[in-house]
């Protein structure tokens, strides 16, 4: 597992370029689906279960883009994504201990990057329990993420996968250790005092639909909020995958959603960038959880699942 003295309160990072970028080019995927509605008219999702079903033996896949170097055609070319590969091997580490088929793809380009996601979204993954997926790349406001070359929004990932038939009713999870913008967040003084509180209620009864939203059952975890940089250390990786993997040792004993808050509090409280520019030196970065899953979420050792 992960080594606790790894998480050192203050780091040091790179960050973005700060000039605008326009003229990106679009996945094909990023098309909205007119017809979402009557996509799947025949399904029924048993709502009167609180929790995703545990009946499946295998966990699923666990899929990591990692774009660490770019073209000469990207405006990134000559700013290497350095530390990456310590957020690839982490994630490779945790998510294989947790159960996950894990497939790491370094450095594709655009349209090699879409072709990957179609075969994802179009493959047979009845007898998965999940999916998930990890972006680690530069990246821009309105969910730009630039590949080897090229660049796509962040739909043109997560298209492909909710509209997979046999992952209906499945938790899809993504994580996206990108940048988000060019604005620098600050920070308080002190700690903040708010203690989050957790308050349970009767779920409210309604008849079983046989349509489901197309867009259920995704999570998006990002680094940063929109608008701002992402941290990462060329040594150590990034302020988020570090702390996403770190915190993944809870997973068997507390709901998903409860993990995620564990690495917002602690990307929030524990970390903060030391740098010899007064514009960059003792900045912030706050993860968000962007989450439509429609019940808890428990992970269970493979050993246990029905």
């Amino acid at each position: 597992m992960i080594d606790a003295d790894y998480f050192e309160p203050r780091s040091v990072t790179e960050h973005s370029l700060p000039d605008d970028y326009k003229g990106l080019e679009k996945s094909s995927l990023d098309e909205s689906d007119a017809t979402a509605v009557e996509t799947y008219p025949d399904i029924e999702i048993n709502l009167s279960e609180l929790s995703y079903s545990n009946k499946f033996t295998k966990r699923g896949y666990f899929v990591i883009f990692n774009y660490q170097h770019y073209s000469e055609k990207s405006k990134y070319y000559g700013k290497p994504r350095r530390g990456s590969e310590r957020d690839v091997q982490r994630l490779k580490q945790i998510m294989t201990e947790l159960g996950f088929l894990v497939k790491v793809y370094d450095d594709l380009t655009m349209r090699e990057t879409v072709i990957k996601l179609k075969r994802y979204g179009e493959g047979d993954m009845e007898e998965y329990q999940m999916f998930g997926c990890a972006i680690l790349a530069h990246g821009e406001a309105n969910g730009e993420i630039f590949c080897h070359s090229g660049s796509m929004n962040i739909r043109g990932f997560v298209n492909p996968i909710r509209k997979n038939r046999t992952l209906v009713g499945k938790p899809k999870l993504f994580f996206v250790q990108a940048c988000r913008g060019h604005d620098y967040m600050e920070g308080w003084r002190g700690r903040a005092g708010a203690q989050i509180q957790h308050v349970e209620e009767e779920p409210k009864p309604f008849r079983t639909p046989r349509t489901w939203p197309i867009d259920a059952d995704v999570l998006v975890h990002y680094a940063t909020t929109e608008g701002h940089l992402s941290w990462r250390s060329p040594t150590k990786g990034s302020w988020f995958i570090s702390t996403l993997c770190d915190c993944l040792r809870w997973t068997y004993s507390e709901e998903f959603h409860q993990t995620l808050i564990r690495v917002n509090a602690s990307v929030a409280q524990d970390f903060v960038s030391i740098t010899s520019n007064v514009q960059s030196d003792k900045k912030k970065e706050m993860p968000q959880i962007q989450s439509q899953l429609t019940k808890l979420l428990y992970f269970k050792p493979l050993d246990d699942l029905e």
